[in-house]
């Protein structure tokens, strides 16, 4: 679902990361940035400083970066980046994880990788029954699916509607969180995720499986913008394209 043209915001952050040699892939299929446009080293960000959360976050995974030595590192850190940005005692007694969107999991290949995942612009409230469930078993799948098929590039954020604030004032709570996957090989197809961020136990992670463009609608975000649109109009539009391990 094709909305607007590139913004010039993202173009310079673009030309930005490539001038520092960083990995251009982590930006190759990632969405408009509206927002303080943040680049990492194996991750980039659209963060919402009135929300408090990111918009999205977008990287491309490979198989060597869920099997490196690097090891979890409880720190989350403030992003200096970003006047205001959200800190750990935010979260504080909240009753809500500090939930990855880009997993210290998915960062194992280097301290410093590992260290870019506990920013707190990665960072957005989950209820335990979420982070440590259903969201927990996709971030499982999706290495799986780095592995089977060589790499995958990931978008994932959290919806707009909002159930409150944290104590602080600083951080809204999400209502859903919502994660799409794109592959380039042996084919190219996209899946998406839309569960809610509830207080009690959720259903397996494949019971909220939607189409990219009906996720689109909802998170008024445009997926994957990159793709010829005749290939993004066929595959986001399609909930039964075959992916390892899940039925269609």
């Amino acid at each position: 679902m094709h909305m607007n043209s590139t913004p010039t915001g993202l173009l310079l952050g673009m030309a930005f990361l490539w001038s520092l040699d960083l990995d251009a892939q982590d930006t190759k299929w990632a969405p408009q940035a509206n927002g303080a446009f943040l680049i990492n080293v194996d991750y980039v960000v659209d963060f919402n400083a009135e929300r408090g959360v990111a918009r999205w976050v977008a990287y491309e995974l490979l198989p060597e970066e869920t099997l490196g030595e690097a090891k979890r590192k409880s720190g989350f850190k403030r992003d200096e980046r970003v006047a205001n940005s959200p800190v750990h005692k935010d979260y504080t007694h909240s009753g809500f994880d500090r939930g990855h969107l880009k997993p210290a999991a998915d960062s194992k290949s280097s301290s410093e990788r590992m260290a870019a995942s506990f920013l707190m612009t990665n960072v957005a409230p989950q209820t335990p029954q979420l982070n440590r469930g259903s969201w927990k078993q996709l971030e499982e799948t999706t290495r799986d699916w780095a592995h089977e098929l060589g790499e995958v590039y990931v978008v994932c954020g959290p919806g707009l509607e909002t159930q409150g604030q944290l104590a602080s004032g600083q951080v809204e709570v999400p209502s859903t969180y919502w994660k799409a996957i794109l592959r380039t090989r042996p084919d190219t197809a996209c899946i998406a995720f839309l569960m809610p961020n509830q207080g009690t136990k959720l259903a397996p992670f494949p019971t909220y499986r939607v189409t990219v463009d009906s996720l689109e609608t909802t998170i008024g975000i445009d997926l994957f913008p990159q793709l010829p649109p005749t290939i993004e109009q066929r595959i986001e539009s399609d909930i039964l394209s075959e992916w390892p391990g899940l039925d269609p």
